[in-house]
């Protein structure tokens, strides 16, 4: 849980760090531009007041400073969370200072610093971020009202009303960040689930290599490739010899352990585009991509003399005293067009191949 929660932090941090590149400074910019404008419809003589044009120009000059480190990439994505505190908090105070200039607790635009928080919405911070905005909203609104109407601005309705729209609205985005968060975690499991299931039933058990069913549908699909850039592909089969005899002896906890031996070894020397599948019992197969027959020849001997040449627990009791394997090899198109008939032709020379004891056919 703890590894899928952090997972969801880094997603929304990237989230916020794109946004805070390609969008809101020009968001903020606008922004500042539409203040100016509100100002002067609502109050025109504050525009000559020095306050407030210091107030302006001060937050012009963020967001300035706000659309530079955007374009020259000043903000990282290890950094952008305290980035967007600061900044949104900056815009909050500004905000702020607008409700102060046009009319306090009373003003047209102090409901408007309740939607500001719908920001957050849209960029998905941490939910610890966005609680000291919420923070610096309560006091920043609280001071603009106090510092305009003196204390009898708490006598107001407007205030009150206000003020509960902000409570309101804090309280209902901290519910859906929880709420996407916990949606986020449940998508996160059963995806993890899901691939687990897969996973299962495409892989063996015993040794974890692909299994039969894998096997199937690998080689129609690397058939189909062969056949559509007109290279070749090989099949190779393998079968350990006097399996039967080992397991008899030792029993079948060493038998599985020697066939998980098998796979490791199969697996590290074949290519890694190779597919490697248990075919079942004491065989296995493995899927050569554009090798032909003499490249999968070679490879079949020396994935024989890799494995009779292992030092497997009481191979001293088998015949010719290590475990000997036989290997069945046919190649897409030489030997075969399709699928089916590449299989019985690679299975039709490990039996010859059995039957006359050379372990390995041409």
């Amino acid at each position: 849980m703890v590894k899928e929660s952090k997972k969801i932090e880094k997603q929304k941090t990237r989230i916020l760090w794109k946004k805070e590149i390609y969008q809101t400074p020009y968001v903020r910019a606008g922004v500042f531009l539409l203040s100016i404008l509100v100002v002067w419809i609502l109050k025109q003589e504050e525009m000559k007041n020095g306050v407030f044009g210091w107030t302006a120009v001060f937050y012009g000059i963020l967001t300035f400073i706000a659309w530079v480190g955007a374009r020259y990439r000043w903000i990282s994505v290890r950094n952008v969370v305290a980035w967007w505190v600061a900044s949104f908090s900056l815009d909050t105070i500004y905000a702020s200072f607008l409700v102060y200039f046009t009319g306090g607790a009373a003003s047209p635009l102090a409901p408007l610093l309740a939607g500001s928080l719908l920001r957050v919405l849209v960029t998905y911070p941490h939910l610890p971020a966005f609680y000291i905005i919420f923070f610096v909203h309560f006091i920043a609104y609280f001071t603009a009202c106090i510092s305009s109407g003196g204390i009898g601005a708490l006598s107001q309705l407007e205030f009150y009303l206000t003020l509960l729209l902000l409570m309101g609205t804090g309280l209902v985005i901290v519910y859906l960040i929880k709420h996407h968060d916990e949606i986020s975690l449940a998508r996160m499991k059963l995806a993890g689930e899901r691939d687990e299931l897969e996973a299962l039933a495409l892989t063996d058990g015993l040794t974890g290599i692909y299994n039969y069913r894998y096997f199937q549908y690998c080689l129609r699909e690397e058939i189909k490739r062969a056949r559509r850039f007109q290279i070749p592909l090989s099949l190779l089969i393998f079968d350990l010899d006097f399996f039967k005899s080992y397991n008899d002896t030792f029993g079948h906890p060493a038998g599985d352990r020697l066939l998980k031996k098998v796979a490791e070894i199969l697996r590290l020397r074949l290519r890694s585009n190779d597919i490697l599948c248990r075919y079942g019992g004491d065989e296995f197969v493995a899927i050569l991509g554009g090798a032909g027959a003499a490249d999968a020849a070679q490879v079949a001997k020396n994935l024989k003399e890799a494995i009779e040449n292992y030092p497997f627990p009481g191979r001293q009791y088998l015949p010719g005293g290590k475990l000997t394997v036989s290997v069945g090899v046919a190649t897409y198109p030489d030997d075969a067009l399709n699928y089916i008939d590449l299989v019985e032709q690679a299975d039709r020379r490990l039996y010859q191949v059995k039957s006359s004891g050379d372990s390995l056919n041409p």
